[in-house]
């Protein structure tokens, strides 16, 4: 605010200054105010100033109420962020693979990879087999049959574990292979 007033100030005294030699040097040239109306410093700290100063209030005032605005807003954005957080430790954070996106694993020779929730695979290179311990197997969704203990897993089919948990999988037995998996899994070597 001091800056503005000395700005203003400053203005005024070099438009002082540069009319002043005009009215001392006796040239024809001579000050009328009819002609040339010149803002004197009293108009500028009588009007000009008082002016400024209550738009320099009003406008600091504003700044002011949106300070308390972006207090509030972040107040209220950490509020929120420690609710998830709470939230992600009571349910847990779901991984990428359970959020519906595919996940590609790589596995070596005799590892199995075990659905801990239903599940989908694909397998993209390498050959495997299917592992179930119960009576049900995996259902091949790409030719609508059903894969029992031991079967041969095909390239690139859709294999679906429709209950997690209970020891379905599949099992690598060339001497590394990639899978797309979407679900949660584990991997026993």
């Amino acid at each position: 605010m001091k800056k503005i007033r000395i700005f203003a100030l400053s203005a005024a005294f070099a438009t002082t200054l540069s009319v002043f030699p005009m009215l001392v040097s006796g040239d024809e040239a001579i000050y009328n105010s009819e002609e040339d109306p010149l803002v004197s410093l009293s108009y500028i700290n009588e009007v000009i100033t008082p002016a400024y100063d209550e738009k320099i209030d009003e406008l600091t005032e504003t700044v002011n109420e949106l300070l308390q605005s972006v207090s509030d807003l972040t107040d209220a954005l950490e509020d929120s962020e420690a609710k998830v957080s709470e939230l992600e430790a009571a349910i847990g954070t779901p991984s990428e693979s359970a959020l519906g996106q595919y996940e590609v694993v790589y596995l070596k020779k005799g590892a199995k990879l075990l659905a801990e929730t239903p599940c989908e695979i694909i397998l993209r290179s390498g050959s495997a087999i299917a592992v179930s311990i119960t009576v049900n197997g995996l259902n091949n969704v790409t030719d609508g049959s059903e894969l029992l203990n031991a079967a041969d897993i095909p390239l690139f089919n859709q294999l679906l574990v429709p209950r997690g948990g209970d020891g379905r999988g599949i099992q690598i037995t060339s001497e590394d292979a990639y899978i797309m998996v979407r679900g949660d899994y584990s991997v026993v070597e």
